[in-house]
């Protein structure tokens, strides 16, 4: 299945991307020829409502395929946009899908402040910072595992794999 969607740049610019589910070994949605890197770290993409499951579920469901996403193209929500605010996605690759849970500190080294100042004590405290009241919650927090993904060249960051599609 695949469809088209518009991504509005500044106040007048548009972009079509052409979304597909059917060309990822994992069913997952990436863009088309020539789309890419349309969702890159400068250029998110608004979305209302994600209808696929996140992979925090698919691994609910399937713990062995965490081994299986390695390379995959997969879609993140942006940290700075908690609801109510529109969902922001941005396109990448898994790099991998840790042991690490959302409670425990960062996964990697590349999510530390470019302000010298110290990291975030969990990725649950990082996102908590930015409004997702949903990573207050103790039991929620223990069980979200933490997804390495790269933006196309630039360096593996952690997601709560709940805001991985």
């Amino acid at each position: 299945h695949h469809g088209s969607q518009h991504a509005v740049l500044g106040r007048r610019a548009r972009i079509r991307a052409e979304l597909l589910q059917t060309s990822t070994a994992t069913g997952r949605l990436s863009t088309g020829t020539g789309s890419v890197p349309l969702l890159c770290m400068d250029n998110a993409f608004e979305v209302t409502e994600v209808q696929r499951p996140s992979l925090h579920e698919e691994l609910l469901a399937a713990p062995n395929l965490a081994s299986a996403c390695s390379g995959a193209r997969v879609f993140v929500a942006v940290a700075a946009e908690a609801p109510p605010k529109t969902r922001r996605l941005r396109e990448g690759f898994v790099e991998a899908v840790t042991d690490c849970t959302c409670a425990q500190p960062l996964a990697g080294s590349s999510n530390l402040s470019s302000t010298g100042s110290p990291p975030p004590a969990s990725l649950a405290a990082y996102w908590l910072s930015r409004g997702w009241s949903v990573y207050a919650e103790a039991s929620w927090v223990h069980s979200v595992r933490q997804v390495l993904v790269r933006h196309f060249n630039g360096p593996a960051l952690a997601y709560p794999a709940d805001q991985v599609w």
